[in-house]
């Protein structure tokens, strides 16, 4: 799915030519940007 590769490669989580995105990939790829996310707030919270 060249539209996945793009879209996670641009965010830093894939390649930009990569064309075997799967539906795991993606889903870890979700996973890592939310948990990054979520941590950023919480020390944000906290200062």
């Amino acid at each position: 799915n060249n539209s996945l590769g793009f879209v996670f490669g641009a965010i830093g989580w894939g390649d930009l030519n990569a064309t075997d995105v799967t539906t795991l990939d993606a889903a870890v790829s979700l996973a890592a940007v939310a948990v990054c996310t979520t941590l950023i707030l919480w020390v944000d919270s906290l200062r």
